[in-house]
């Protein structure tokens, strides 16, 4: 309804500005002569500046104030600095309301009343839809293909031939094994030795050296032992503390007697173990009669007492013979491990 009725609005001050350009036209027309040109008959057509197009005025907003009478928008007449046509153009008085050749236009809008919304806008000229521009398709460029550089071969090199370093040679380092057990001794000496200590003393080193060098190269029996020159001493003496001792009579200071001694140190009949393993008159030890069965027959046995042992004892000195001297190193060993203790 809103829409029917804005337009019955418009058409009606459409209509009356209509009536007042008639109006006006008439009055005009009536005061002044129109001019008739009448062209020459080799002109086609009416020159486009004879006419002039009037410039569409857009129509007047709502407002109280009313728009002015519009003027007529008819070609001026020729004046004396325009050029003659081909022909004079003849006045003829016209009786006839002549109808201005000018565009078509809104007139403006009468003021409509104040409780009246504002009419529609104008309604634009036709004019033609703008035409998309076409986009440029850039042409594709082709890739030009890159010019393969030129490769020059540098000249060839014999390889300089590799010398493997000369290795050095590791030293074998052997290791140093441990020193093989031993017997040592420390012989006694006095501050001023007589002469008769003194010829005591080589005497008793020489035997001690022997002996203990004979130990060594038959086991591996180790003990430390204490040795002394006692001129009141008989024959010669040891205990299983490591004591031994030499008398005067130089026929005992012999490595046969210092054997002998020797094996008192390691508990040959000096401690409690010798007393289980030799009673009733027989050694009961295994390894050392094992030992002397193979040197004498199956039958053979060890002899013993509270102090010694038979045979390969070196009890007297007709026994010093080197085959008994080895004899008696072997079987001092076997009876160590047979359990006779010097501890």
């Amino acid at each position: 309804m809103k829409s029917s009725s804005r337009r019955v609005v418009g058409l009606s001050a459409a209509a009356l500005a209509v009536v007042g350009v008639i109006a006006t036209v008439v009055w005009t027309s009536s005061a002044t002569p129109t001019v008739v040109a009448e062209p020459a008959a080799t002109t086609a057509a009416a020159s486009p500046a004879a006419t002039t197009r009037p410039t569409a005025t857009p129509p007047a907003t709502a407002s109280a104030t009313p728009s002015p009478t519009p003027t007529s928008t008819a070609s001026p007449a020729p004046t004396a600095s325009t050029p003659p046509a081909a022909s004079t153009p003849r006045v003829v008085p016209s009786t006839r309301v002549p109808v201005p050749r000018t565009e078509k236009r809104w007139p403006s809008r009468p003021a409509p009343p104040i409780d009246i919304r504002p009419a529609e806008p104008a309604r634009p000229s036709a004019t033609p839809a703008p035409t998309a521009p076409v986009p440029t398709v850039a042409p594709t460029a082709v890739p030009t293909a890159m010019p393969s550089p030129s490769v020059t071969l540098a000249p060839t090199v014999a390889p300089t031939p590799t010398v493997a370093p000369t290795p050095i040679p590791t030293p074998t380092v052997t290791p140093t094994p441990d020193p093989k057990p031993s017997i040592t001794y420390t012989l006694e000496r006095a501050a001023q030795p007589t002469e008769d200590q003194l010829d005591a003393y080589e005497r008793i080193d020489a035997a001690m050296t022997a002996a203990i060098a004979r130990y060594d190269r038959l086991t591996d029996m180790s003990r430390h032992v204490t040795v002394s020159y006692d001129p009141s001493v008989q024959t010669a003496d040891a205990n299983s503390n490591g004591n031994m001792r030499f008398g005067a009579d130089r026929q005992y200071m012999t490595e046969g007697t210092a054997l002998h001694e020797l094996a008192h140190t390691f508990g040959v009949g000096t401690t409690w173990s010798w007393d289980v393993l030799c009673f009733d008159g027989t050694y009961r030890g295994e390894k050392a009669n094992a030992l002397v069965r193979s040197w004498d027959g199956a039958d053979a046995t060890i002899a013993c007492d509270r102090w010694h042992f038979w045979p390969y004892g070196l009890n007297y000195s007709s026994e010093y013979t080197e085959r008994n001297l080895d004899r008696n190193v072997l079987v001092v060993q076997a009876m160590r491990e047979d359990g006779v203790r010097f501890d």
